[in-house]
């Protein structure tokens, strides 16, 4: 028997470490694409150097993006996100490496947790990919 048959969908979150720009708000594992580096080989190896998880994202699927971020509002850079559903095994453990704290979250508490501006299209694609709640307005 599989043992990860019927257990409940989760996602990888990371805590933003204090002094960092927005100190203490949660956000998905990730970083810059190195030139000539394909998106997803990025994702993958960014989810490796922050959490210290390998895996192959054979069964990786994009997630739409409806814009760009536009931070005039924020003050921030522009963004461009790149976002992927990437599976890992339900045994997997993950480190903080790059942040504060990670934790796998059950999708139904995705929109409880406090979110950077620029995440907030990625919760929202989420949401219409795997059907999880929408991040609150902050």
């Amino acid at each position: 028997m599989d043992p990860c048959e019927g257990r409940q969908v989760e996602v990888l979150v990371a805590r933003r470490r204090a002094g960092a720009v927005r100190g203490g708000l949660w956000e998905f594992p990730g970083g810059k694409i190195e030139a000539g580096e394909p998106a997803l080989a990025a994702a993958l190896r960014e989810l490796h150097e922050e959490t210290g998880l390998e895996v192959d994202g054979s069964g990786a699927r994009a997630l739409p993006i409806a814009t760009d971020f536009d931070p005039r509002a924020e003050r921030e850079r522009a963004v461009r996100l790149f976002g992927f559903l990437i599976e890992a095994p339900c045994f997997a453990v993950a480190e903080a490496r790059a942040s504060a704290e990670v934790r796998w979250v059950p999708l139904e508490e995705l929109g409880s947790l406090p979110w950077p501006p620029a995440n907030r299209l990625l919760l929202e694609s989420i949401a219409r990919v795997l059907g999880a709640p929408r991040a609150p307005a902050s």
